[in-house]
């Protein structure tokens, strides 16, 4: 059975030696809302997974399992891309080529122009 995220977070959490506070603080939260990601009780928004990457020394795709890459709404990707032309595009994508744009997305920090946006779609496709 695939790991979820919750349970990357948490195993990638120890195997680095970070007390949950120390993550929190990478990331601009509190302990308590680690907790409640390690829990599953709570889900990290696509914001908060890119800092929270950066703080694992991983990559944004390589918490989320293929399931929850599927489960990203093209439209919420697309607000990310700064392009709700790239809407149409985005639902036409593999769970590979959603892993590429969701790490390109984070490797511009969350933000990135309209024209990036759907020249990413284009070779995506």
């Amino acid at each position: 059975m695939p790991l979820l995220l919750a349970d990357k977070i948490r195993a990638r959490r120890e195997e680095l030696g970070l007390s949950k506070a120390s993550l929190g603080r990478a990331v601009g939260v509190t302990g308590q809302a680690v907790s409640l990601w390690e829990a599953g009780a709570r889900q990290v928004s696509l914001e908060v997974l890119a800092q929270l990457a950066s703080a694992l020394h991983v990559e944004p795709h390589d918490l989320l399992s293929k399931s929850q890459i599927t489960q990203i709404d093209p439209a919420i990707l697309a607000k990310s891309l700064a392009s709700f032309e790239a809407v149409e595009a985005l639902t036409e994508l593999t769970i590979g080529q959603k892993a590429k744009v969701i790490a390109f997305i984070y490797s511009k920090g969350g933000v990135v122009s309209s024209s990036d946006a759907l020249a990413l779609c284009r070779l995506a496709m």
